[in-house]
């Protein structure tokens, strides 16, 4: 039973004839909301005449922030003549006015769009206090450049880049949509035929409903156990600086068996039904790190691509993580790793390290291998078959997919 106070009737005109749902709320306030969700702009309101079943128009093509108190009362009030209301104007996206987005082009989401993709509320945060800085800046133009790096971050911030894409083709109301998105991604990074135990795309991408495709970002991985043991036998091999190495023992002398903390996932995008999952690494400005606290060879993209290939039923025994976590549905097997970055870096490739990685990777196999050393559990014929799960794309090609990703590229 539903214990919102007011039930509305919403009826919808489709091609097949017409549908009747309803609304439940506690307020205008979260009317209004519910339909911006759905991405209805503007509404008819009609009442039943008592006697002889048409409908009447009462008010006609209303912008829902135009539903005042009073419309909102007759809506909710029982009456011989009770009104419904008939969605008039839709958008395959959710309809957010400017004053309740966080950024009108790096963030155009509500907050409470942005906090269902995080596991932790401090970065909604963070992109609230980057959007008011930025604000600032766009209603003062006599700021000197000096200020600039500070208060216009939000222009070459990753966190804002891979948020806005991937929120962008998540929050579109017809799930077909996303589909249609992420596919076209998957075959502009791998071809047309999956480089994994799926027979299409479609197949990997099958889902009973929206729920089932998880999208998080800024989400934490936990560091595979036979890295975590291998550099404790390795240390003085993987690192030179002697405070460094001494920090890492234990009171008996011996290295700790926890050197490298969780690997954190720019987004990662798990299909629940199947295990199916994608890795993202995302660039603007920045290049990949070359090293870990406890280990100055090994580089960020290897420490994805080792969290991605380690078999995680197994691997999360002894974590803390609810049994209906999506990171539980993982399958190491149906891993894919994805980096994104600015076109330019993909045609100037080697102006990166991750340009020489990602190459080294693809065209010479054993590369990986080589910078995975404790991965003693895959035969060295497998890493082919690895690498070709590795890909490259430009926030441009994304764009070019979804024109409402990355707008700021063209």
């Amino acid at each position: 039973m539903n214990n919102k106070k007011y039930q509305i009737t919403k009826v919808e005109n489709t091609r097949s004839g017409s549908s009747t749902d309803h609304i439940f709320v506690d307020s205008r306030e979260e009317l209004i909301d519910h339909l911006e969700n759905k991405g209805i702009l503007s509404i008819d309101i009609y009442r039943y005449a008592p006697f002889d079943d048409s409908q009447h128009c009462m008010d006609s093509k209303i912008s829902i922030q135009n539903i005042t108190g009073d419309i909102f009362q007759k809506l909710i009030t029982k009456q011989d003549w009770q009104p419904f209301i008939v969605p008039c104007r839709q958008s395959p996206y959710p309809g957010i006015p400017k004053n309740k987005m966080i950024e009108e082009t790096y963030l155009p989401f509500k907050e409470s769009q942005i906090s269902k993709y995080f596991s932790n509320i401090k970065h909604v945060d963070y992109f609230k206090k980057s959007a008011k800085k930025y604000e600032i800046w766009k209603n003062n133009s006599k700021l000197k450049n000096a200020d600039f790096k500070e208060i216009r971050q939000i222009e070459k911030d990753e966190r804002f880049w891979i948020t806005q894409t991937f929120i962008q083709i998540f929050e579109q109301i017809d799930l077909k949509k996303v589909k249609i998105d992420l596919k076209n991604i998957l075959v502009k990074a791998f071809g047309e035929i999956p480089p994994i135990d799926f027979t299409s795309w479609d197949e990997a991408l099958k889902v009973k409903n929206s729920d089932d495709f998880v999208l998080k970002f800024e989400e934490n991985i936990p560091s595979p156990k036979i890295y975590k043991e291998y550099l404790s036998n390795n240390l003085q091999k993987r690192q030179i600086i002697p405070y460094i190495i001494e920090s890492g023992r234990k009171a008996d002398g011996n290295f700790r068996k926890n050197l490298e903390g969780p690997t954190n996932v720019d987004a990662l995008i798990i299909n629940t039904c199947n295990g199916f999952n994608i890795f993202i690494e995302a660039k603007v400005l920045s290049d990949i790190s070359y090293d870990v606290s406890y280990d100055v060879i090994r580089n960020q993209i290897a420490r994805n691509i080792d969290v991605m290939l380690t078999d995680n039923k197994e691997h999360y025994k002894g974590y803390r993580f609810k049994e209906d976590d999506a990171r539980l549905k993982m399958d190491s097997e149906k891993s894919l790793f994805i980096l994104i970055t600015p076109r330019i870096f993909k045609e100037n490739t080697h102006s990166r390290f991750y340009g020489y990685k990602i190459e080294s990777y693809k065209n010479l196999p054993l590369t990986l291998m080589a910078d995975l050393p404790h991965r003693g559990d895959i035969q060295p014929s497998a890493w082919k078959e690895i690498s070709e799960r590795i890909s490259w794309l430009t926030w441009s090609d994304v764009h070019e997919i979804n024109h409402k990703c990355c707008p700021w590229v063209n």
